[in-house]
């Protein structure tokens, strides 16, 4: 779809607010939002960098997803223990 048709689409949805026509074409269809909805990230890194991460996974029988979410979290934890310290000592 092109910006132009975006556009329109745009134009002609906002024309249709609270028309009652709003959903006038459309098919109801059954969804289930997830309790906990997660996200995908996208990382830049070089080939080395994900070659050597992806060896470490392995080598702990993990895939490299769960290996790369636990180390974040590990920092997570790691940085704000840091911060707490630090707001306690200046308290």
């Amino acid at each position: 779809m092109s910006r132009e048709e975006y556009r329109l689409a745009a134009e002609e949805m906002d024309a249709l607010e609270d028309s009652g026509h709003e959903f006038d074409g459309l098919v109801r269809v059954e969804a289930h939002v997830a309790a906990n909805p997660g996200a995908v990230v996208t990382l830049h890194m070089s080939g080395k960098d994900i070659s050597a991460i992806s060896v470490a996974a392995r080598e702990a029988g993990e895939d490299v997803n769960d290996f790369m979410l636990k180390a974040a979290l590990a920092r997570v934890d790691e940085v704000t223990s840091k911060s707490k310290a630090r707001k306690k000592a200046s308290a």
